[in-house]
């Protein structure tokens, strides 16, 4: 009588080679680049929705102020005006890694009533796949935010 069923040396092979092909697929499609671009594209605009939100909330102007430290690292920072100096609401900044921007810098000042101070669009660049492309921040000045992710020219 024979028994039905895999034996150990044929399951390790199997798990081997499927082990190997999702490797070789994460590598060759910047799988793992393509998640932390999008996790830190997506905790940006959280943050600048998040500001919007503190300035709705506590009656005083938030800002975002994305820039270059001294390091020229790309940072932002989100503050908060107490007695009409901006002071930082965390003491902790957040890095770009993956983001960076060809401007100077640019800042978001939302009021209490939600709008921003000025309407302006924020532009950030990021490599994928050797590829140059473009997350575009567009707010207005009725505090409405769009976001567009496209190739750069």
């Amino acid at each position: 009588m024979r028994k039905r069923g895999f034996t150990l040396i044929e399951l390790i092979v199997v798990i081997g080679i499927i082990s190997i092909t999702s490797a070789i697929l994460i590598l060759r499609f910047n799988i793992i680049d393509q998640f932390k671009i999008r996790n830190e594209k997506n905790t940006l605009i959280n943050d600048i929705y998040y500001a919007r939100s503190k300035a709705l909330l506590t009656d005083m102007d938030t800002s975002i102020n994305i820039f270059k430290d001294s390091n020229r690292k790309n940072k932002y920072t989100i503050s908060q005006a107490y007695s009409n100096s901006l002071t930082t609401m965390d003491t902790k900044e957040r890095n770009l890694n993956y983001l960076y921007f060809k401007s100077a810098g640019e800042k978001i000042t939302f009021k209490p009533s939600g709008t921003v101070a000025k309407a302006g669009t924020i532009l950030l660049f990021y490599e994928l796949g050797g590829e140059e492309r473009r997350l575009k921040i567009t707010y207005a000045v009725g505090g409405e935010i769009n976001v567009s992710d496209e190739k750069a020219n």
